[in-house]
């Protein structure tokens, strides 16, 4: 970064509580990549869940729905 031959390998991170809904995410999340996501359905249908992302058979992203403090 800024011309340094070193490579910047920094990857993002989010987080948010808003009423009872915490999410927090890691990586690379945009609409346009491949989405797979797992919901466990005991109890509330999508009360907690992950969400990966994908590119080219990649998981380049991470977002965990109602499971704080995973990340």
């Amino acid at each position: 970064m800024a011309g340094a031959a070193t490579p910047y390998r920094h990857m993002s991170m989010y987080w948010s509580d808003v009423a009872d809904v915490s999410f927090e995410g890691v990586g690379e999340m945009d609409s346009t990549l491949e989405m797979v996501g797992t919901w466990p359905t005991a109890g509330k249908v999508y009360h907690k869940g992950i969400v990966y992302y994908i590119r080219d058979d990649t998981v380049v992203g991470v977002m965990l729905w109602n499971m704080p403090g995973k990340v």
